[in-house]
């Protein structure tokens, strides 16, 4: 560090000679005892001397891509510092303007949702997902560090897709690809929480984008999950398309491809009949009054405001009523009448229809 402060020649020298590359496959190949909280301090040392230094864009770009982002490196070293380099990405370097601009963008976020793929799985994904899982030649966290490392890595990624102007395309198919190829479901949840944080605070870049790569794909996949955690999160998202969604667009995708009715289909698989909080978040579609909160007990009596939306679109059925049983799935399928105020009349009247 002190040649590369001390000499421009040797800082073109390093660039040119793809010294951090090197640097890089010696750590990746020697002994993991050698990766230690000493050694990414210097590393650390280096991104925050590179970052301050008029040329060293390029160095820095080398030094992400080949060591920082590497997480052949860093997976067998100490939980504690692997915390440290994590939690370093997500907040003094995402906010400094010249690392920022030094990395590319798209290509991180792909490399770090590879990165949770292979590396920071919670099951092992060779079973069922097919995934051939990495970094299992030698010590791994724990399930509840990888957990917070996964938490991190997941910040990073929203911190790095809304920097700007929002998604660009290829960032959210990552997240999209991943959902789509991963079935464990302790390797979805957070992924999962982190798209539904997505739709709902971004959604003006977050919808488009889905619409035009077909994220509603994705949403049926997960509604097959045995796991109802899985299958709620997975409905809200579908929520907060369908609240952002022009109407024109709306009845394109979903009664062109009759998916409310697949959508019917894919929750009948599991039961004929509701658990209080699957059916709060039909009942959140149904009037596109969708919260990121997952709610289990009864939603408060809804008020004179709240209304169906596109009754004839939404397969989903009425709020639940002190004391009476849940409705089937059938029954939340029947036709609606035209749009009513959501009134609690309006409540009992529905409820008488539907013989719940």
């Amino acid at each position: 560090m002190e040649l590369l402060k001390n000499s421009v020649a040797m800082q073109e020298q390093v660039l040119a000679c793809k010294g951090f590359l090197v640097i890089g496959y010696t750590l990746e190949k020697s002994s993991k005892v050698h990766v230690t909280r000493s050694v990414l301090d210097i590393v650390l040392a280096f991104a925050r001397y590179l970052s301050n230094l008029q040329n060293g864009v390029l160095l820095l770009k080398q030094l992400c891509d080949h060591i920082l982002f590497n997480p052949a490196i860093w997976i067998h070293a100490p939980a504690k510092v692997q915390l440290v380099l994590y939690t370093y990405l997500s907040t003094e370097f995402i906010s400094t303007v010249t690392i920022y601009n030094a990395i590319r963008r798209v290509g991180t976020v792909l490399q770090v949702m590879h990165t949770l793929k292979y590396y920071y799985w919670v099951v092992n994904p060779q079973d069922r997902s097919g995934v051939t899982p990495k970094g299992l030649d030698g010590p791994r966290p724990n399930q509840k560090e990888i957990h917070s490392l996964r938490a991190f890595l997941l910040l990073f990624v929203k911190q790095l897709i809304m920097k700007d102007y929002g998604v660009k395309e290829d960032e959210l198919q990552s997240i999209l690809n991943y959902l789509l190829t991963m079935h464990e479901d302790d390797n979805l949840m957070d992924v999962l929480q982190l798209l539904v944080a997505l739709m709902s605070e971004h959604h003006g870049s977050m919808v488009q984008a889905f619409d035009q790569r077909n994220g509603v794909r994705a949403i049926y996949k997960l509604l097959a999950s045995n796991s109802e955690g899985i299958r709620v999160q997975a409905l809200k998202v579908l929520g907060y398309f369908l609240k952002h969604l022009p109407a024109k667009r709306k009845s394109e995708v979903m009664l062109g491809h009759g998916l409310f009715s697949l959508l019917n289909e894919r929750l009948m698989l599991h039961s004929n009949q509701f658990s209080m909080t699957t059916y709060n978040v039909l009942f959140e579609i149904l009037t596109e009054q969708i919260c990121t909160q997952v709610i289990h007990k009864q939603h408060p009596d809804p008020d004179s405001n709240v209304k169906i939306v596109n009754p004839r679109e939404s397969p989903l059925g009425i709020p639940p009523l002190n004391k009476s049983p849940l409705p089937t799935a059938a029954c939340l399928t029947r036709p609606r009448e035209p749009p009513l105020p959501y009134g609690r009349c309006q409540c009992y009247i529905l409820a008488n229809k539907c013989g719940a």
